[in-house]
């Protein structure tokens, strides 16, 4: 006779681990938390059928995932992420995620997607943006401002860095996030650090 399913889940953000793992359990599987994929124990998670993982500070999805699968062997990979470049679906596919999901996804959400794996290929497309969408439309003056807010400046500091009122900062930050398709700050962090390259090519970085 056939055990509960397992789950492992591998991430950085305590308090979404604890409460997803708290509900996995409540539904019946049996779970394993870790915060790193150097933690995982290849005899102790090895065959594991569901392998959560999320974002791990600066390791590229795609190298995590491979740092992950070698040692815990999953049936289906589940990627909880806050943003993900159009470019990185194919690669990822190959490499065996099943679903990738938002970090809104609620614990209960998820548990519903699971039992869909890895039949069905699940993707939250809200958090899927074009690579470098927007990008070459961006005037100089929004590029600093980005690059301010990427930095932790605020808008106050901002304006008084610039020269600009703070309204004029806020004007600049809501246009940004329109142009950029992005949500909220931490949405427009991630968009810089993923195409800040994008500034040089586009106007050589000049004021």
């Amino acid at each position: 006779m056939q055990g509960p399913k397992t789950a492992l889940v591998c991430m950085s953000d305590s308090m979404y681990r604890v409460g997803l793992a708290s509900v996995l359990k409540e539904s019946g599987l049996t779970v394993s938390v870790v915060g790193q994929p150097n933690e995982i124990n290849r005899e102790a998670h090895r065959k594991t059928d569901y392998l959560i993982l999320g974002n791990i500070g600066s390791i590229d999805l795609a190298d995590l995932v491979l740092n992950c699968i070698g040692k815990a062997e999953p049936v289906s990979m589940v990627l909880v992420v806050k943003m993900l470049k159009l470019s990185e679906l194919d690669k990822l596919k190959s490499l065996g995620v099943s679903a990738i999901l938002s970090t809104d996804t609620k614990p209960l959400e998820m548990v519903r997607a699971l039992v869909l794996l890895p039949e069905h290929w699940i993707v939250n497309t809200g958090i899927v943006v074009p690579d470098g969408v927007g990008s070459m439309h961006l005037t100089n003056r929004e590029w600093e401002v980005l690059s301010f807010l990427a930095n932790g400046s605020t808008v106050k500091v901002i304006a008084q860095i610039l020269n600009l009122s703070a309204k004029t900062v806020e004007a600049h930050k809501f246009n940004l996030m329109g142009k950029l398709e992005v949500h909220n700050k931490a949405e427009l962090v991630l968009w810089y650090v993923a195409n800040k390259h994008l500034w040089q090519t586009s106007s050589n970085g000049s004021l």
